[in-house]
C-alpha cells in the first residue's frame, strides 16, 4: 500500500509511465478531517474515479462527515469534478465521458472506506460506516482497551444457544475487513496482546478478512 504523495494527475494521464505498472493500492489522507474543504474532496474523489484501474483506501475519524458527503449529493459533485479535470488535462474524451453522461457506477468500485477505532466509545462511528455507500467498508483498530465489536459484526452477545458466551454469528455484517495494528510514536500507549486477540477472534467469528499490521514490540 502506498501513501499518496504525488499529483493525482500522474495516475490518470495515459502517457504516464505509472500506467504501465500493475494496478496498485493507494492510501489517501483523511479527507474528512476538519481541515478538509469540499472542493478538495470533490477533486480527490474525481481523480480516484478517473484512475479506476487503481484501488484507493480512505481511513477517517469523521465517518459522519464522510456519510453525509457520499450519501447527499456526492455522486453529482464527483461527476462534475471529473468532467472539469478531464477537460482541464485534455484527457481522451472516452475517459471522462461516463461522468459527463452520468453513466458510471456509484459507489465507486475502486474506493474502499474505513473508520479508525481505538476504544469502545469510538465504535459508535461504525453505525455511520455501515450506511456509507461503498463497495468495501473496513475497520482500522488500534486498541487502547478491550473492544467489543460483536454488535457491529453480526455476532451474538450472549444467548442460550451459545451458553451466553457470545461466540457465534447471527447476522451478516455490513463490514468487509478488519485491520488490527498499534499506534505509532514515542508517546503512544502500549497495546496489550489480549486486546489484539479479542478483535482477531471476533473478526474470525464474523468471517471477515483480517490483517495484522505494526504489531512489533506489543
Amino acid at each position: 500500500m502506498t501513501l499518496i504523495n504525488f499529483p493525482f494527475s500522474e495516475l490518470i494521464i495515459p502517457d504516464q509511465q505509472l500506467l504501465d505498472q500493475p494496478s496498485q493500492v493507494f492510501s489517501v489522507i483523511d479527507l474528512f478531517d476538519d481541515w478538509g474543504i469540499e472542493e478538495s474532496i470533490d477533486k480527490t474523489f474525481a481523480y480516484m474515479a478517473l484512475a479506476k484501474h487503481h484501488t484507493f483506501t480512505i481511513l477517517t475519524k469523521r465517518v459522519d462527515r464522510m456519510f453525509t458527503y457520499l450519501q447527499s449529493g456526492g455522486k453529482q459533485r464527483i461527476r462534475r469534478a471529473a468532467v472539469d479535470i478531464g477537460r482541464e488535462l485534455n484527457l481522451d474524451y472516452e475517459l471522462y465521458e461516463p461522468y459527463e453522461t452520468c453513466d458510471f457506477e456509484y459507489p465507486l468500485l475502486n474506493v474502499w472506506v474505513g473508520v479508525h477505532i481505538t476504544n469502545q466509545q469510538s465504535t459508535k462511528q461504525i453505525a455511520y460506516l455501515e450506511k456509507v455507500p461503498a463497495v468495501v467498508r473496513f475497520l482500522n483498530c488500534e486498541p487502547l482497551e478491550l473492544i467489543d465489536l460483536r454488535a457491529y459484526l453480526g455476532i451474538c452477545v450472549g444467548c442460550q444457544i451459545c451458553d451466553f458466551q457470545g461466540n457465534h454469528q447471527i447476522a451478516h455484517s455490513k463490514l468487509h475487513s478488519v485491520i488490527i495494528s498499534r499506534q505509532l510514536g514515542d508517546n503512544t500507549l502500549l497495546c496489550e496482546l489480549d486486546w489484539i486477540r479479542s478483535i482477531l477472534s471476533q473478526a474470525q467469528t464474523a468471517k471477515l478478512q483480517s490483517l495484522l499490521s505494526n504489531l512489533v514490540r506489543i
